[in-house]
């Protein structure tokens, strides 16, 4: 419950920061589902700054909604920084499209949260391999202004498990959109 609430007090600030400054939110999400868009508009006034999101968990989405390239996809993966940058970018130059002129901050999120308990069997873990085990927890965040600079950032998050993996990058995000705001 603490990740929780301060999630709920990252947004609140985010919400805040970005009303003081004339910015517009979007975002584009992957990893997280949804949960850094929710946790925005849970906060009272976030409509206006708060424009929306897309959720693209599938790499049709993310080519499809976003316009992440197939290459990209093929050569780095659904979860890279290249991917996240081509998420945020994405999201950006579709919320200039829908809310025209004004400053525009969004973030992506891209990761690999991990199965929940019981999902595979054995035989079916043993078949993934080690590769992809390793890899739970890795979450990359995108953001940036769309007139600016899209930063990247790669964090290793402990597998303490799915909904874990994923609270924590939401409150990742909420973080980088706080310190973009500032």
């Amino acid at each position: 419950m603490r990740v929780e609430e301060d999630i709920s007090k990252v947004a609140s600030r985010v919400v805040s920061l970005a009303a003081r400054g004339g910015v517009r939110l979007v975002t584009a999400e992957s990893v997280t589902g949804g949960k850094v868009g929710s946790f925005l508009t849970g906060v009272a006034g976030a409509s206006g700054v708060y424009g929306g999101g897309i959720v693209s968990y599938g790499d049709g989405a993310k080519i499809g909604l976003l316009g992440v390239s197939r290459e990209a996809l093929a050569r780095e993966g659904a979860v890279s920084a290249c991917v996240a940058r081509a998420m945020v970018g994405g999201v950006l130059a579709r919320g200039e499209a829908v809310w025209g002129a004004g400053r525009l901050l969004g973030v992506a999120t891209t990761g690999y949260a991990g199965r929940r308990e019981g999902e595979l069997d054995e035989r079916r873990e043993r078949e993934r391999g080690e590769e992809e085990v390793e890899k739970v927890g890795l979450v990359f965040v995108a953001v940036g202004f769309a007139e600016g600079e899209v930063r990247v950032e790669e964090h290793r998050l402990d597998g303490r498990g799915r909904d874990a993996v994923r609270e924590r990058a939401t409150l990742l995000a909420l973080e980088a959109l706080e310190r973009h705001l500032r």
